[in-house]
């Protein structure tokens, strides 16, 4: 026999009805974590970008354009509940549907998802310097200030910092970045002058295990002695592996976690 279509909507095969094909509605608690864990690491994600753009946005953007209040409310009545990661990869999937200038940005579910994005950060220790503008916009709103925002250490003083002066000629490691990352800091002299550069190494074969390197350095910071040097590079580059023990008192917190 032929398939055939009743009235209802449905199918009929051989006689038998059969319900039309219903649309799998995403799992919204697996997206957000996929997306906060690679947001909060990307260097480290198991996705790339693409990847996190087309599994995990792309299936939304529809339902978030239909009716963005509805969408936020079910994202946060859903998310919250779930974990850290599932309630800050919420906040960044709004994030990348709307836009950090988006005027629902202050509506109270999104607002919701952006309070657990501050605790998440805060816990995991991210310099204040770092925190997305929209996160110190809300942050402040709250009440907060830099200063309230983690502890600091104070610097040490220039006449009891231990420093080796550095030799004519010789390249100094003070810094290896983020596991995996291929950045690392190195410094030098440049005439009466020290300078700081940012050295990036990655694999020329692609991840294929050639074993050839390629290698970038770019000048990031110059200074008249290694001290005010070693204040800069320790502010702008919290994220680290290793530091030089001699740079290690130069940082205003522990490493943020990854």
């Amino acid at each position: 026999m032929g398939t055939q279509t009743p009235a209802g909507g449905g199918h009929e095969r051989d006689g038998v009805p059969r319900r039309p094909p219903v649309a799998r509605t995403p799992d919204l608690v697996a997206l957000a974590a996929r997306v906060g864990r690679h947001d909060w690491n990307p260097i480290g994600s198991d996705d790339d970008e693409a990847l996190i753009a087309a599994s995990c946005v792309k299936p939304l953007v529809a339902e978030a354009e239909a009716d963005p209040v509805a969408f936020l409310q079910q994202l946060a009545r859903t998310c919250l509940p779930a974990g850290a990661w599932a309630s800050y990869g919420a906040d960044r999937l709004a994030l990348r549907l709307f836009g950090a200038a988006s005027p629902w940005r202050h509506h109270p579910a999104w607002c919701s998802l952006i309070d657990r994005s501050l605790v998440l950060t805060q816990g995991r220790l991210l310099p204040y310097p770092l925190l997305p503008d929209y996160l110190v916009e809300r942050y402040e709103a709250l009440g907060g200030d830099p200063e309230s925002w983690l502890p600091f250490s104070e610097a040490p003083d220039p006449d009891d910092a231990a420093i080796t002066p550095l030799e004519p000629g010789e390249t100094r490691l003070v810094v290896e970045g983020r596991a995996g990352s291929g950045v690392r800091v190195t410094v030098r002299l440049d005439g009466p002058q020290v300078i700081g550069l940012v050295e990036m190494s990655a694999s020329a074969g692609g991840g294929r295990g050639t074993g050839t390197t390629m290698l970038a350095s770019v000048e990031i910071w110059r200074a008249g002695d290694l001290y005010d040097l070693y204040l800069d590079i320790a502010w702008a580059f919290p994220f680290r592996v290793w530091a030089d023990p001699e740079l290690e008192p130069f940082f205003p917190g522990p490493s943020p976690r990854i």
